[in-house]
This record gives structure tokens, sequence and C-alpha cells, in this order.
């Protein structure tokens, strides 16, 4: 007895992994196909005159917990978006990590 509950159990799991996937699979396209969409990817840089997030330096948000205004000498563009930074510092941090900076 215990074992056909044991049974019973287990292609329940299966079934309700099977059943969350189809759910999910979905959403994780649709956030997967949304970062390659160029409207949407200057939506979330918050795109002004061709310059993420205003040409505020993304690195000085973190760093010095304010807003920065970049600098059009240190710049770096990322996947069709271009990035002011105050400082070649700054530039310098983005570059060896964007994913932690960006928008």
């Amino acid at each position: 007895m215990m074992a056909c509950i044991g049974l019973i159990t287990i292609k329940q799991n299966q079934v309700m992994k099977r059943i969350a996937f189809l759910f999910v699979a979905p959403v994780l396209t649709h956030f997967a196909s949304a970062q390659q969409n160029p409207v949407v990817r200057q939506k979330q840089v918050n795109l002004e005159k061709g310059l993420a997030i205003r040409g505020y330096d993304p690195v000085a948000c973190f760093a010095q917990s304010k807003a920065v205004k970049g600098s059009a000498a240190n710049t770096t563009t990322l996947k069709g978006v271009t990035y002011c930074f105050a400082s070649a510092a700054s530039q310098a941090l983005f570059q060896a990590n964007p994913a932690t900076y960006e928008p």
C-alpha cells in the first residue's frame, strides 16, 4: 500500500513539473525576446538623445549613491546603447561587468 502511495506521489510530482514548465517557459521566452527588441530596450535604459539613462553615469549611481552626469569623453556602447561616465575609472568598472550596472 505504501509503495502505491509513493508511486502516485512521484507521478504527481512529474505532472506538476510539466505543468510548471508549460507556464514558465513562455514567460522566460517573452523576457528574453524583450531584451532583444530595440524598442523595449530603449525604454528600459531611458534613452534621451541616444544616451542611456539620459547621459548619467550608471556606476556612480551605485558607487556614490547619487546621480552624476557623465562626460562625452568617457563613453561605451553596449547592445546598441551608449553610456556616459563621469570618469575613466567608472567606465572601466562598467566595461568589466556591465550586467551589474545596466538598467
